[in-house]
């Protein structure tokens, strides 16, 4: 739709706010022709009521009124609503802001062509007379009608990415594979290495580079007040150069169980390059920083809360792992090291306090390294994910035509069948699950209630995480919902 905008004076009233139009109907006005009028299935006599709907742009209406939603997107809600009942009147839209406003579209039968109103839709005409006046607060996009072409190019290397068969995640690939691939390895198959050593994990004091060797447990990633960083060595890791690496992760065993773990966490992990010298850790300042470091590191955001004595599980390591064994220098049973610390962005101070080979049961409670790799003749199933940002098609459109463009990335003639589809628009949360050893996602939709439950519990009086242990949620999905429903004055203080 092509609103024109013309010059009008400005009307004896100003509609403060839509919202409150829709919520009280019918409205009087101290002004002549005001009522409101729905229309019903039969004209009255052979004359339409006009009725110009005035909309509020004004800075007022980013005001939330202690509710998730602002003015404007009310008054848009309530504007869908009454336009989608109405029958048998005559429509226009003006809108207002502090010196005036212009009318978008001109009073006209509700049920009449817009192309016909607005004397034709030559294609891609955009505003020839844009507001000379222009609502500092409200800047509207562009309307464009008639056949368009849009084209949008990946723009962020997150992206896009690969996943195989069994859940490893891959987004640093330089290419992606489409349909089935053979993988180096007649099977998949699996290493597990715990840390032997007293030496073989640490922590490093960021503010002052001190070394710490012998504690019964490890903090991710703070004791007290100061912020550190961990590592871990695991020695003897029979993998061999080169190998296709499946998945990977690191197992600990939750050691203490106190008020931190209430809150959320984000943490970054890194390894040592097959370059660096890997050697147990030592008393020395800065042994853990200062080791040659992976270009890879995997974002470990929401970690989970496990009670005591419960195992609690890294995120997906496989980039950091397939780049030490890529590496020319390295060789099967070498040790390989990792290091965690705090994500820059984490501000909620989180704590996860987890066993060492130093604690009392440290030989089955020890940090334990997990890789499944594959070596010869194996055959694995991408699903592969583009996302495109700043998709500013309009709502309603009707798509003619739609494509994915790629560039091949080696010649292959063989022929390859693909089912392409979509992520909904509407929000959803995604689980990762095996069954009969077959892996897949299980989506499962999200329903605006949320805020309400995670303010209904916190107004009870429940911790994030018993909330979280209630809703069956991810601390930070409770945590982020928190801030929100405080933020928008509907959690107590």
């Amino acid at each position: 739709m092509k609103f024109r905008r013309s010059s009008i004076r400005l009307f004896n009233f100003l509609l403060a706010g839509f919202v409150g139009l829709a919520a009280a109907l019918p409205l009087q006005l101290p002004a002549d022709d005001t009522d409101i009028y729905l229309g019903s299935s039969t004209a009255v006599g052979s004359v339409q009521p006009n009725v110009l709907f005035v909309l509020d742009t004004s800075s007022s209406m980013n005001g939330k009124d202690g509710t998730p939603y602002t003015r404007l997107d009310r008054m848009k809600t309530a504007l869908h609503t009454i336009l989608d009942i109405a029958t048998n009147i005559n429509v226009g839209l003006m809108r207002f802001h502090s010196r005036g406003g212009p009318v978008l579209y001109p009073v006209s039968d509700i049920d009449a062509d817009v192309c016909t109103v607005e004397g034709g839709c030559p294609d891609l005409v955009a505003d020839p007379d844009p507001d000379p006046d222009p609502d500092p607060d409200v800047v509207p996009p562009p309307v464009f009608t008639g056949m368009q072409n849009r084209t949008y190019v990946i723009s962020d290397d997150d992206d896009d990415g690969m996943q195989g068969t069994l859940g490893s995640v891959n987004l640093d690939g330089v290419r992606l594979h489409v349909g089935n691939v053979n993988v180096s390895g007649v099977a998949d198959t699996l290493v597990e290495v715990r840390v032997n050593d007293d030496d073989d994990d640490a922590e490093e004091d960021i503010d002052d580079a001190g070394m710490y060797l012998d504690s019964g447990d490890l903090e991710l990633s703070h004791e007290g007040s100061k912020d550190q960083i961990s590592g871990m060595r695991f020695a003897s890791v029979n993998v061999p150069q080169g190998a296709t690496i499946v998945s990977a992760e690191i197992v600990f065993v939750i050691d203490e169980d106190d008020s931190s773990m209430d809150a959320a966490l984000d943490l970054d992990v890194w390894g040592e390059s097959a370059t660096g010298s890997r050697a147990r850790f030592s008393n020395t300042d800065y042994d853990i920083s200062s080791r040659t470091p992976t270009s890879a590191r995997v974002n470990w955001n929401d970690v989970a809360f496990p009670s005591k004595g419960d195992q609690l599980r890294s995120a997906e390591l496989s980039p950091i792992v397939q780049e030490i064994v890529d590496n020319p220098a390295w060789n099967p049973n070498q040790a390989m090291v990792f290091m965690i610390q705090r994500d820059a962005a984490d501000t909620a101070g989180g704590n996860r306090i987890v066993e060492t080979h130093d604690g009392s049961n440290g030989d089955v409670e020890a940090p334990l390294l997990r890789i499944r790799y594959a070596a010869g003749g194996f055959t694995t199933t991408y699903l592969i994910g583009v996302r495109y940002q700043g998709v500013d098609v309009p709502h309603g459109s009707t798509i003619t035509n739609a494509e994915l463009d790629f560039n091949a990335g080696n010649a292959n003639s063989e022929a390859t069948k693909v089912t392409i589809y979509g992520e909904d628009v509407e929000p959803f949360e995604v689980t990762y699950e095996t069954r009969f050893d077959a892996a897949f996602w299980q989506t499962r939709g999200m329903k605006d209630v949320d805020l309400q439950r995670v303010v209904s519990l916190a107004n009870d009086g429940l911790k994030q995480r018993e909330i979280a242990i209630d809703l069956n949620m991810s601390l930070g999905k409770v945590n982020r919902l928190h801030k929100e429903g405080v933020s928008a004055g509907l959690i107590k203080a």
